[in-house]
């Protein structure tokens, strides 16, 4: 904060990161840390935040820097009702798959600073449309999803392909989903095979 150019009076602050049962390990708690301590010195409107969702890591220029799990934050913050969610550049993508809820990728904490603030800026990402030659074969590959033969069991259960039909035809507009829909088959079906060989 002190190198964002903000200036704090000198104080003893805890902060309480409650309920205790809950594991917290990840960096992407420094921004919501960070905007919560402006906060509560008065110099961002409580009013302004208490609908948007932070989540990201901060380096010690106030630079917002990629976590893990934004997809899976960015669908829990739409569930609890938060109208926007703030993350990384390097996130904006991610958080974008989930519809109903505005994406916001500032590039340092001051920026952030002085969007809330109403001094500056700052526009809603956007999904971009993609060329059609993108379109004739996916880019993404399930196999760099962390997790996904661990999960994939428990997420069929929950409706997750569903979810990640919708994702497909988001990213593929103009592609007929059934093709699509064979793809995704195709490799869940090989990854039941991966499992029968373990």
């Amino acid at each position: 904060i002190k190198n964002t150019g903000v200036k704090l009076k000198p104080a003893r602050v805890t902060i309480n990161l409650a309920p205790a049962d809950i594991r917290k390990d990840s960096s992407g708690l420094d921004l919501p840390i960070a905007v919560g301590l402006l906060a509560a010195y008065g110099l961002i409107p409580t009013e302004r935040i208490e609908h948007a969702l932070f989540a990201a890591e901060l380096s010690l220029e106030g630079e917002l820097r990629s976590v893990r799990g934004v997809l899976s934050m960015t669908v829990g913050a739409k569930e609890h009702g938060f109208k926007e969610i703030f993350v990384a550049p390097g996130n904006g993508s991610e958080a974008l798959l989930v519809d109903g809820i505005r994406v916001y990728a500032p590039k340092n904490l001051r920026e952030l600073y002085d969007f809330l603030l109403g001094k500056a800026e700052l526009l809603p990402l956007e999904v971009k449309p993609r060329a059609s030659s993108d379109m004739e074969a996916p880019s993404a590959d399930f196999a760099d999803v962390q997790g996904l033969e661990e999960g994939l069991e428990k997420g069929m259960e929950k409706g997750v392909t569903e979810v990640v039909l919708n994702m497909l035809k988001k990213k593929w507009p103009r592609q007929d989903i059934s093709e699509v829909s064979q793809w995704l088959l195709a490799k869940i079906e090989n990854l039941g095979k991966m499992h029968q060989l373990l």
